[in-house]
């Protein structure tokens, strides 16, 4: 299937000897001239008006390397634009990659001080609390964990935690315990005998004294989730870019996609041969593909044999793409949420700071307004690169998901590294087998 080309109007002749008359093979729009990129056929032309392929006849019928053929209309602007394989013929041992992948041999084989009771006793007994039993539990066993006097706590509310001794999680607490209307009421007629009021009940009065106490506190969150957050999705974004510029900028995998053009229009027939370029999935494809009287062997490892003895540098191929990896595991759709939530959020932090103006204090920290610049500015570089390198490799950039496009890559090296590894474990096998046979 020639996967996402433009239908060609029946009969369809792609790939047949001699058409009569030409003007039956045109591509939509149909100019006379322009037939559909077949064979061999002297008259033939096709649609980059680039001469025919010149691809060597194979002495036999071979294996099929099952790649998505990409339609001639894609290739302009694409990377297999500038390539040539058929200067690379005559470096190919074709006689044994006939006998290598002959369809007609072989068929198919086969993972805390202590207190006393009494004296705790003693000590509720003269509490008071005006909060629901509950909530007044909740709150205390907080307090315990934030280990902190309430004027500590208020210093580091007012110092906007500067220093770091809140942790995100207990100001994600903290907010639940912001005294209602209800509960600052009730306090408010204990104001006499603050002191005995009960831990939690005077942690609520203290802090009700504090102007916007709970969007001061929000503000202080949402700094902290920021950075967190942002430290989330800065390497997600930066792994992206890096891998882009590795695809883009890796001359040995320009060289082995040209190779690897060579061996599938010389290995396949018809409609599917005479490829200007193809799918990159198609690189995963390359394993599937075994020779006829050793099985073990794949395309890709005799491909790999063959860049070993004329194309040496392409063997470290697998050495450009460091961040592949990382940017196979990126989710575009849940990395937009995160980043649609930072911005509402910097909303409610700007709101808040314009109040504070407004009341002559300092504000909670207006430096999230040039974070904000920055971290957008990253993301719209992100886009752009990856639309970019999706182009260039002739994929479609507004359908291609990031985690996909990357993936195809991250596995292609993976097979590159272990069919690297299988060919240097069989070549030690051998040797150990001449070994032995001089020894004996």
């Amino acid at each position: 299937m020639m996967n996402g080309g433009p239908p060609p109007p029946p009969p369809m002749m792609n790939g047949a000897p001699p058409p009569p008359p030409p003007m039956m093979k045109g591509a939509p729009p149909p100019p006379p001239m322009m037939n559909g990129g077949g064979p061999p056929p002297p008259p033939q032309s096709n649609k980059l008006n680039k001469p025919t392929k010149q691809i060597p006849k194979s002495a036999t019928q071979l294996r099929a390397f099952n790649w998505s053929k990409m339609p001639d209309s894609r290739v302009t602007g694409t990377i297999f634009a500038t390539l040539d394989e058929s200067s690379l013929y005559k470096f190919m041992d074709l006689e044994d990659i006939d006998r290598t992948f002959d369809a007609s041999a072989g068929k198919k084989t086969n993972g805390e001080g202590e207190k006393t009771l009494e004296r705790i006793k003693s000590q509720r007994m003269q509490q008071i609390s005006v909060l629901e039993n509950r909530r007044q539990q909740n709150c205390t066993i907080l307090l315990s964990k934030l280990k902190m006097t309430n004027d500590e706590l208020i210093r580091v509310l007012f110092k906007m935690d500067s220093d770091g001794e809140l942790a995100p999680d207990m100001m994600e607490q903290l907010l639940k315990f912001t005294p209602t209307v209800e509960e600052k009421t009730m306090l408010e007629e204990h104001q006499d005998e603050i002191e005995n009021l009960a831990r939690a009940d005077r942690f609520l009065y203290e802090i009700s004294k504090i102007d916007h106490y709970e969007e001061r506190l929000r503000c202080l969150h949402y700094q902290k989730k920021f950075k967190e957050r942002l430290a989330e999705c800065e390497p997600k974004m930066s792994s992206v870019i890096c891998a882009t510029k590795e695809l883009k900028n890796s001359k040995r995998l320009k060289k082995f996609i040209e190779v690897v053009l060579a061996f599938g229009n010389y290995m396949n027939r018809g409609a599917r041969g005479g490829a200007y370029g193809f799918r990159v999935s198609s690189l995963n494809k390359l394993t599937d593909t075994k020779a006829s009287s050793n099985r073990s062997i794949t395309l890709l490892h005799y491909i790999i044999r063959v860049c070993e003895k004329q194309w040496r540098d392409i063997l470290r191929l697998d050495e450009d793409f460091p961040n592949i990896k990382e940017a196979s595991k990126v989710n575009i759709t849940e990395l937009e949420k995160e980043i649609s939530g930072l911005r509402q959020g910097l909303d409610f932090i700007e709101r808040e700071v314009t109040w504070h103006r407004g009341q002559g204090s300092s504000p909670p920290g207006d430096r999230f307004r040039l974070a904000m610049n920055e971290f957008t500015a990253q993301v719209y570089k992100y886009g752009v690169t990856f639309d970019n390198v999706t182009t260039m490799f002739g994929e479609d950039f507004k359908t291609t998901q990031p985690e996909d496009f990357f993936g195809t890559f991250d596995s292609f090296v993976d097979n590159f590294r272990e069919a690297k590894k299988d060919l240097e474990n069989m070549k030690k096998k051998e040797e150990e087998e001449e070994r032995k046979k001089k020894e004996a």
